[in-house]
């Protein structure tokens, strides 16, 4: 046995050599702990007890916990009497540290890069701990934190009643097993770019910080992995009764996947068992049961969860239910494409067993549902329905030999949206099918060929432009930049097999070769570097890192790349940074092109544009994506271009800078110029959605003749299955009508149809009427869902399709798109007189409803809305009161609220209020609603509540402007959304009253071209004000009246010549005029 010096510790003390400790417990109270240093050296603590610390201080502030509020904060609360490190074990390998306590400090131990050193039988026990912080970032503070760290054994130690037992922050490779992590106000384990690491059989139960009146529990948690934590195994360890029993969250959109998720107990979690905002991640045999959910997994786009225990969620914690509830598993409110479930038992939770629900643009696809038990779960006293399976917004779901029986209610209920729905024999067999793509990069206008396994006896691939190919190797064409979804099925006897693939198609441009070589690319600041990445057969690129520091910089020399006529540079990108960056303050990429004489043109966004592109689509978080810089004045952008910049660019650089240290990587693919046009059709004219429901024969568009008419208001890359028309089965001939509020010059149109293969097909023939005049017919059977027709060249008020089809089954269009012209002529602009007011019939809201706990009992809706003082919301008037019985309001639906057809008038702000009679004594002791709002932001003062005599309307984190729609007798305010989030609160004390803003336009105005005004002409009676846009110098355009009419016109201090019934307007400059008519009669038409 080796011989160890015996040593006496004290503060400051730095050890490099083995020793052993003299027996005792030392005071550290206001002094700094032991650091150790060296390699192949053993501590032994011999049971030593190390206590720190310092005096306490008088707290000012109290954290904000009602709602989520992430951020930075203060980082810390220095004012509890914990005071340093008890031991620092810096640039240490091979270092054995066993038997010792340390209590008292801000970190028990603190490991710095450190390697292959054995932590063992120590206490970490009763170090910085704060249940009372708020939802803020917090420094790592606790019991263990290893920093860049790398192979190590921590083993067998204890660390309880701290903020966060064991922190591996940048730290690969280690083994973590038999440690004591529970009882924590934050965490028992974090992981933050921890990649690599074996965790088994540790206890980090109780991990939780919640008052008892919160739901939330602050984002506390057993276990947190976030940041880029990937390649993990987490086996047999002790989860229960946390915030959240396991976390995989991406507050920075870095995705942690590719985790094993193994045999461990999460039970009795405030919130959910196991929650993940992260794709690529497996769970098997987990017992995930008796919380708020189970999983909760959205965002988590290929997911694996095999043998799992989801039973009785929704009973004994039942916070923050859905439109549809608790639910056992729920994969909601994010993407949630190509899951696996096998085996899983799935029993006795309240509310759907499973849940599936994203949003009509993006629906959750291609599943597999294979040989689960989804079994008595049941419907919620509150209301909720026990459905086995509920799905919303999903296609592609295909189901497997499973036991779906006694649930409260249906056991497969298909909400709005729910298509190729499949189910087989139980001895089917499942594959996972890989695709694959003959281009790495796809440009827009590309044709390319997919392939997938052989040997399949059929195969079908969805594009989500609506495309449908039955061939093994489809070629697929990509006509416009996007981001295209492929599903495909394949099929033999006794085997299905499902795969996707995500296509990332950037605009077409002139190639940079320089940037695909890593030689050509420098870092420009310490603490950066570059890295090329090459494949094989495929186009290489470059990875741009930042190793932890604010500022970045990476210079492309590209030879005097001319950007004369440029209008954009673009380039694919994958992105990745650990700033928090919440409130999207960080500008980056920072674009800067140097010309030879040092001259620089800098475009710098306005906000974290990245971060924007996460928000809108999941797969940019974890692949890649298109950003286009542009080179003219943009609103998201900001130009700055020093005299004399020649537009010949020696340099590219790529700048990020952030409000504080971080560690970043963002790869550089496919570099290109781009030439774009001008837009051919402006994107000012959106018609509302028509629903399935109110599936309508005839429609009618706008005149506005800049723009477009989407008749359906879709995204031309989204597979719209409900928003779309639809024909009837009877019969060979359809018609769909498109009429116009006046004469439209109509010079293309777009079609995209939808169909199932099954009753709803393509049509075999269309033709387009003007009128009663055909202008086209397609005679050939339509074999894509993409027509497009060009140069129509037609003035109408009216245009008729027919379509011939199959007897016995639909056709449908989920996009139809009317293209009108755009010519180089004066754009009129007519402010049309308005009455001062209008009559308001009703309001709609969105209301979701809570109770807690679920036998509380929900008053009635009470609601008001007041005639706004600015100055004073409390002194305002109310204009209209009602209540709505609390049995009429149902969880997740609209209300309709009558207004009895109050006078509203225009240019003037209201406030909406909604009240219960009752108020809920808080948000875990009573029933309220919720008022579903857009998406969780700062309030911004359009919203509010009135508490008492007090009115708060900033300063907080709430669920967005809330959901409304007013409707008048002539028009509609609308601010609805399509959010199926939860809402803010109110009815309850603290949360009051909850009112939103809204304010009726002062007078509506039409844009159209000059020769758009309907057969009957304008009607002038006395004035009328014309408001043109010329946009040449020195133009001239002539009114053309109706018989019998008599006006004037002045513009610019002058006066209209009159030659018979036409007003010739001479020498209009460019820009814009203000048009002023007097008299009576009718303008036909402008020449």
């Amino acid at each position: 046995m080796r011989q160890l010096k015996t040593v006496k510790p004290y503060p400051g003390m730095v050890i490099e050599e083995s020793v052993i400790f003299q027996p005792g417990v030392y005071n550290f109270f206001g002094k700094e702990g032991i650091t150790v240093r060296g390699e192949q050296i053993e501590i032994d603590g011999n049971d030593c007890v190390f206590i720190g610390g310092q005096k306490k201080r008088n707290k000012e502030e109290e954290a904000y916990s009602s709602e989520f509020s992430y951020g930075y904060g203060d980082m810390a609360d220095d004012s509890l009497g914990y005071r340093g490190t008890g031991f620092l074990l810096e640039n240490c390998k091979n270092v054995h540290l066993h038997n010792v306590t340390a209590k008292g400090f801000e970190i028990g131990l603190h490991m710095k890069e450190c390697e292959n050193c054995l932590i063992t039988d120590n206490d970490f026990s009763y170090n910085y701990h704060n249940p009372d912080w708020g939802w803020d970032e917090h420094r790592d503070m606790g019991g263990m934190v290893l920093e860049k760290c790398i192979g190590n054994e921590i083993g067998r130690n204890r660390a309880t009643d701290v903020w966060s037992a064991l922190v591996l922050r940048e730290s690969s490779r280690n083994y973590v097993h038999h440690n004591n992590c529970s009882h924590t106000s934050n965490v028992g384990l974090r992981m933050w770019l921890a990649c690599h690491n074996r965790i088994e059989e540790n206890n980090f139960s109780w991990g939780l910080r919640k008052n008892p009146d919160e739901v939330h529990a602050r984002d506390s948690s057993c276990v947190l992995i976030e940041s880029g934590s990937c390649h993990n195994v987490l086996r047999k360890n002790d989860m229960r009764y946390g915030g959240d029993g396991l976390f995989i969250r991406s507050l920075n959109n870095m995705m942690s996947m590719h985790n094993l998720i193994e045999e461990n107990d999460t039970s009795y979690a405030n919130n959910n068992a196991i929650e993940a905002w992260d794709a690529y991640n497996t769970y098997i045999r987990n017992k995930v049961n008796y919380s708020s959910y189970g999983f909760w997994l959205g965002c988590s786009d290929h997911t694996v969860l095999i043998g799992n225990e989801v039973v009785g969620n929704g009973t004994t914690f039942n916070n923050a239910p859905e439109a549809f509830g608790n639910a056992g598993i729920s994969v909601v409110n994010g993407s949630g494409n190509g899951f696996y479930l096998e085996g899983n038992r799935i029993e006795n939770n309240s509310g759907p067993g499973l849940a599936i629900r994203y949003k009509m643009a993006d629906p959750i696809r291609n599943w597999v549902i294979k040989n689960n038990s989804i079994c008595h779960n049941c419907n919620d006293e509150r209301g909720y329905k026990g459905y086995g399976v509920y799905m919303k917004h999903c296609f592609n779901i295909h189901f497997i030999g499973n036991t779906i029986e006694d649930n409260g209610a249906e056991d497969i209920f298909r909400d709005e949206d729910v298509s190729l729905v499949q189910f087989y024999e139980p001895d089917t067999a499942y594959e996972q099918l890989k695709i694959t793509c003959e281009k790495e990069f796809v440009t827009a206008g590309d044709v390319c060929r997919f392939s997938a396994a052989p040997g399949y006896d059929r195969y079908e691939y969805f594009v989500n432009d609506g495309n449908v190919c039955r061939e093994c190797c489809p070629v697929i064409a990509f006509p416009k930049p996007g981001r295209y979804s492929i599903s495909v099925n394949a099929y033999k006897d006794g085997c299905i097999a499902v795969g996707t693939a995500d296509i990332c198609v950037r605009p077409n441009g002139e190639k940079i070769l320089q940037a695909e070589n890593s030689s050509c690319w420098k870092a420009e600041l310490a603490g950066c570097r570059i890295e090329g990445i090459k494949k094989e057969v495929r186009d290489e690129s470059v990875a741009l890192i930042n190793e932890g520091s604010s500022q970045s910089r990476f210079s492309l020399e590209c030879g005097g790349l001319d950007l004369t006529g440029k209008t954009h540079l673009t380039f694919l990108y994958q992105y990745q940074n650990d700033y928090i960056d919440w409130e999207k303050e960080a500008q980056v990429p920072t674009v800067i092109f140097t010309d030879g004489e040092g001259k620089r043109l800098t475009i710098k966004p306005v906000r974290n544009l990245l971060v924007d592109k996460c928000q809108i689509c999941n797969q940019a978080k974890y692949s890649w994506e298109v950003l286009s810089v542009p080179l003219t004045e943009n609103p998201d952008y900001t130009l700055e271009m020093e005299d004399g910049f020649t537009w010949k660019a020696e340099r590219i650089s790529l700048e990020f800078v952030y409000p504080m240290n971080s560690v970043g990587r963002f790869v550089v693919g496919d570099m290109r110029l781009e030439n774009r046009p001008a837009a051919e059709y402006d994107d000012v004219c959106r018609m509302n959605e028509i629903p399935v429901e109110c599936r309508k024969k005839c429609t009618s568009a706008s005149s506005g003749t800049e723009s477009y008419d989407d008749i359906f208001g879709s995204n031309p890359y989204c597979y719209m299955a409900t928003r779309r028309w639809e024909s009837g089965t009877a019969g060979e001939r359809e018609q769909f009508k498109i009429s116009f509020t006046a004469s439209s010059a109509v010079s293309g149109m777009i079609i995209r149809f939808y169909r199932d293969e099954l009753e709803c097909v393509l049509p075999q023939s269309v033709s387009l009427y003007d009128g009663e005049h055909r202008l086209i017919r397609q005679e050939t059977p339509v074999k894509s869902s993409y027509l497009e027709w060009k140069d129509l060249d037609l003035v109408t008020e009216e245009l008729i399709l027919e379509f011939t089809k199959m007897p016995g089954k639909s056709i449908a269009m989920y996009q139809c798109r009317v293209l009108k012209e755009k010519r180089q002529m004066p754009c009129l602009r007519i402010q049309e007189k308005q009455p001062l007011s209008v009559c308001a019939s009703d309001a709609v809201v969105k209301l979701n409803i809570e109770r807690n706990p679920k036998e509380s009992t929900l008053s009635s809706l009470e609601y008001a809305v007041y005639d706004s003082n600015e100055k004073d919301i409390l002194a305002s008037r109310i204009l209209v009161r009602g209540s709505i019985a609390a049995d009429q309001v149902r969880s997740g639906s609209k209300v309709s609220l009558d207004l009895k057809q109050i006078e509203l008038m225009r240019e003037k702000t209201y406030h909406l209020l909604l009240w219960q009679t009752h108020m809920a004594a808080g948000i875990q002791n009573g029933a309220y609603y919720r008022w579903v709002g857009d998406g969780i932001a700062e309030m911004d003062t359009t919203y509010g509540y009135i508490n008492q005599l007090e009115v708060v309307d900033k300063g907080r984190t709430g669920w967005g402007r809330n959901y409304l729609r007013i409707n008048c007798d002539e028009l509609v305010y609308d601010r609805s959304c399509v959010s199926e989030g939860l809402g803010n609160r109110f009815g309850l004390t603290g949360m009051d009253k909850l009112y939103q803003k809204f304010r009726i336009p002062g007078y509506a105005d039409t844009l159209m071209h000059p020769n758009y005004f309907s057969r009957d002409g304008y009607p002038v009676d006395n004035t009328a004000v014309l408001e043109l846009t010329c946009p040449e110098e020195n133009m001239q355009i002539t009114l053309v009246l109706a018989e019998g009419g008599s006006m004037t016109a002045q513009y610019g201090g002058r006066q209209a010549v009159q030659e018979g019934n036409r007003l010739i307007l001479r020498d209009l400059p460019k820009g814009d005029s203000c048009v002023t008519l007097e008299g009576t009669g009718r303008i036909l038409y402008i020449e």
